[in-house]
């Protein structure tokens, strides 16, 4: 089962039907899975059956889109890539290389919150000490509680930095950190084509900027996510991840 099929399920678990997947080319092993894969669920007691079953209620009820991206030049340019399918809509933007164990979708929890703010929102996590050699260095941020409690999954705050992206492992100067899941409004892709235009198409167009943008123009929420968070982007994530999935239930 690729990793790819837990961040489509979450989507589709969170009402969306509309799935636009962007690849690099000739992933062809990707579109066969999700549209021609044969079924055959052997033992259906296995963890396997469960997930074939899941791709089978998702072929029935799902529309998917498998868009090409020409060239790895950054995560922005990905997203670029399915503007014409986002067509001025508030989407869900999910990132395969992490794994949730939330038992509520991730972004059901981001969409109910931008629909209760008004504002763009992002998953966010706390990292403990054990975590972070796991960890990518990027999505720090700097956040304040819109909400009184504990760090009770849910809880809402108002995003007021990121951080750029770094190098190594996270460190732990910022106990929060976003998780590669969101739910964007429209003026996400003005704000990247502005800052595609001002690169002049030289070097990757990076997501990061364009996130901060909107932070400093509109405000963003973060949402707090329960269970944990796996980061499958480095060599040890990854392993660990693998590891997870082989023992504990991955968030619908």
């Amino acid at each position: 089962i690729p990793m790819i099929h837990y961040a489509v399920a979450e989507a589709f678990h969170a009402g969306i039907r509309q799935l636009c997947i962007i690849t690099a080319p000739g992933k062809r092993t990707i579109v066969e899975y999700f549209l021609h894969r044969p079924l055959d669920y052997g033992d259906p007691d296995t963890r396997a059956a469960e997930l074939l079953a899941e791709l089978a209620l998702m072929r029935q009820e799902a529309r998917f889109l498998f868009l090409e991206q020409p060239a790895p030049l950054g995560l922005g340019d990905a997203i670029w890539q399915a503007r014409d399918f986002v067509s001025g809509e508030p989407f869900a933007l999910l990132l395969p290389d992490n794994i949730f164990t939330d038992p509520i979708p991730v972004t059901a929890r981001l969409i109910e919150a931008r629909e209760r703010h008004g504002l763009d929102t992002i998953a966010l996590h706390r990292v403990v000490a054990e975590q972070a050699p796991l960890l990518g260095n990027c999505g720090g941020v700097r956040c304040r509680p819109l909400e009184g409690g504990d760090d009770r999954p849910g809880r809402s705050f108002r995003i007021e930095e990121l951080q750029d992206k770094g190098t190594g492992s996270y460190p732990l100067a910022a106990a929060y950190r976003t998780a590669p899941r969101h739910v964007l409004g429209e003026h996400f892709l003005y704000y990247l084509a502005r800052q595609r235009r001002e690169q002049r198409s030289e070097g990757e167009l990076d997501d990061v900027p364009v996130l901060q943008e909107i932070i400093r123009r509109h405000g963003m929420t973060g949402v707090l996510v329960e269970g944990g968070v796996y980061d499958a982007g480095t060599p040890a994530g990854y392993a660990h991840a693998n590891r997870v999935l082989d023992t504990e239930k991955a968030g619908p």
